[in-house]
C-alpha cells in the first residue's frame, strides 16, 4: 500500500508543537536560571546578614569591654561623684563605636589616676601650709619674723660687748605678732604672762628663750621665771625706756653736769608703775657693761646695760631691786678683757 504524502496542514501542525516544545523547554530554562539567580542572591543576603551579625557580635563584646572599663575607670579614686559621672557620660557616648570606646575610656582613666594623685600631693604638702596660715591669720603676704635672737647678737649677749640689748631682748612688734625673747642663764622654763595670756617660751640654748604670740600690741607682762628648786616672777627688765632725760645726756656729755650723783650710781624708783633700781655708769670706752649684784648671783651675763648715744653712759633699770642691795659693774675693756668695779 502506497503511503500517502503528508499534507500541508499536517506538516504546519508538526511544525507549532515543535515550536512550543521549544518554548516551553526555552521558558523552563529561563525558569530555572531565574531560580538560580534567586537563589543565589538569597545566599548572598542570608551571608550579609551573618556578616552583620558577625559584626554586631563584635561591636557587642566591644561594648561589654567598654563598660567594663568605664566601671574600672568610676572605681579610680578620684575623690569626686562628679569626674565619675563625666566619665559614664563621655564613655555612654563613645559606645555607639565600638572602636573609638575603648580609648577614652582609658584616657579619662588615666587622667582620673593623674588628677587623683595631684590631689594626694596637694594632700601631703597641705597640713603645712594650713597650719602656718592659721597661727598667723594677719601676716597674709608678709614673711613670717623669727623671734629667736640672731647669731650676731647672740654671741655679742653672751660675751657682754652688745652697746644696745633693748632692740634684741623684750616684747616687739613683728610681722605676724609680738616677738617675746629673754636671756636669763640657768633658767629651766620662761613663761609670758599677763591679763588674759600665759603662753611659754621655747628654750633656744644657753638661756635665751623665745616665742612669737598672734597679738596686735605690746601688753603689759610680766616673765615666770623656773630655776632648779624655785620659781620666780619678775617684769621684765628689757620693756621699759631709758630713765635719764635728754638734759642730762646732753650735760654729761659737754661735761658740764653739776649734780652727777644724782644721774649716776644706783637710785630706787618708782618707774612707769613697777619698783626697781636705775643702775647708770659713764664707761665711754667700754665695749659693754653689765651690772651684778647679789640679786643675781654676782653673774651680771643676763643684765647687760644700754649705751646711751655718744654720751658714755650705761644705764638699765632693774625691777624688784630695792634699796641696800650690794652690787658692782661688770665693764669689758676695749680689748676684750673684763673688770668687776665698784662704783665710783
Amino acid at each position: 500500500m502506497t503511503p500517502r504524502p503528508p499534507s500541508d496542514d499536517s506538516t504546519k501542525k508538526n511544525d507549532d508543537g515543535r515550536e512550543k516544545t521549544a518554548a516551553r523547554k526555552a521558558a523552563a530554562g529561563r525558569k530555572k536560571t531565574t531560580s538560580g539567580t534567586a537563589t543565589a542572591a538569597e545566599k548572598t543576603t542570608t551571608d550579609g546578614k551573618t556578616a552583620t551579625a558577625g559584626k554586631t557580635t563584635a561591636a557587642g563584646k566591644k561594648k561589654a569591654t567598654a563598660k567594663k572599663t568605664v566601671k574600672a575607670g568610676k572605681t579610680t579614686p578620684t575623690g569626686k561623684k562628679k569626674a565619675a559621672a563625666r566619665k559614664t557620660a563621655t564613655d555612654g557616648k563613645t559606645a555607639t563605636d565600638g572602636k573609638a570606646t575603648a580609648a577614652p575610656a582609658r584616657r579619662t582613666t588615666a587622667a582620673g589616676k593623674k588628677k587623683a594623685a595631684g590631689k594626694t600631693g596637694a594632700a601631703e604638702a597641705g597640713p603645712e601650709r594650713a597650719t602656718a596660715g592659721k597661727a598667723h591669720p594677719k601676716a597674709a603676704g608678709r614673711a613670717i619674723c623669727s623671734p629667736a635672737v640672731d647669731g650676731g647678737d647672740r654671741e655679742r649677749l653672751l660675751t657682754g660687748t652688745h652697746p644696745d640689748p633693748h632692740t634684741v631682748l623684750g616684747a616687739h612688734p613683728v610681722p605676724g605678732g609680738v616677738a617675746f625673747r629673754a636671756f636669763r642663764p640657768y633658767a629651766l622654763s620662761v613663761t609670758v604672762v599677763a591679763r588674759n595670756l600665759r603662753a611659754g617660751l621655747h628654750d633656744d640654748g644657753d638661756g635665751f628663750f623665745s616665742g612669737l604670740l598672734p597679738l596686735r600690741d605690746v601688753p603689759e607682762y610680766r616673765l615666770l621665771i623656773a630655776y632648779e628648786g624655785t620659781v620666780r616672777e619678775t617684769d621684765d627688765a628689757y620693756r621699759f625706756l631709758p630713765t635719764l632725760g635728754e638734759l642730762d645726756l646732753h650735760l654729761i656729755g659737754e661735761g658740764r653736769h653739776e649734780q652727777l650723783w644724782r644721774v649716776l650710781g644706783a637710785h630706787p624708783m618708782t618707774y612707769q608703775g613697777v619698783s626697781g633700781t636705775r643702775f647708770s655708769v659713764w664707761a665711754p670706752h667700754a665695749r659693754g657693761v653689765r651690772v651684778a649684784g647679789g640679786f643675781n648671783h654676782w653673774d651680771g651675763t643676763g643684765h647687760p646695760m644700754r649705751a646711751l648715744g655718744a654720751t658714755g653712759v650705761w644705764e638699765l633699770f632693774v625691777p624688784g631691786v630695792g634699796e641696800g642691795e650690794l652690787y658692782k659693774f661688770e665693764i669689758t675693756r676695749p680689748d676684750g678683757s673684763r673688770t668687776l668695779r665698784a662704783d665710783p
